[in-house]
């Protein structure tokens, strides 16, 4: 979720760790190119979240070789992320539920500009808890 790109960078920089923890978003489902979605836009700017000049790019197997974390909203995006993977980097594909106790469930909010609102709130708690995990492996190292 280009939503989620955005949140968690936010998230990131207030938290003084622009430096070690590089955030992003691809697709499964686009061919690439296109701008950000104007009702996603409007929340983001609602919740001052800034979000830069966006163009999508669709999910390849390379993204597994640039991050430590390949976090899917929802268990369509699970599945078609796992289609293109391969069996030494499952341990890096995860649910952004898996972070918040699985209580998260991101529906694809396209066509709402109320349901980008209620993915708004979920994307945060789980980006959240997936920034508390990486502080912890922070510490661990």
């Amino acid at each position: 979720s280009t939503m989620a790109k955005f949140i968690m960078k936010k998230l990131v920089d207030d938290a003084g760790l622009t430096e070690k923890i590089f955030v992003d978003s691809a697709g499964c489902n686009t061919s690439g190119g296109a701008a950000l979605n104007e009702d996603a836009k409007k929340v983001l700017e609602e919740n001052n979240i800034p979000c830069d000049k966006h163009i999508s790019k669709t999910f390849t197997r390379n993204f597994f070789k640039k991050f430590d974390y390949v976090v899917a909203m929802d268990e369509t995006n699970l599945f078609d992320i796992k289609m293109v993977s391969y069996a030494a980097v499952s341990h890096k594909i995860r649910l952004l539920k898996d972070f918040n106790f699985n209580e998260i469930i991101v529906d694809d909010p396209f066509g709402s500009s109320e349901k980008y609102k209620i993915a708004y709130e979920k994307i945060f708690l789980g980006c959240s808890a997936l920034l508390e995990e990486i502080k912890l492996k922070f510490q661990d190292e």
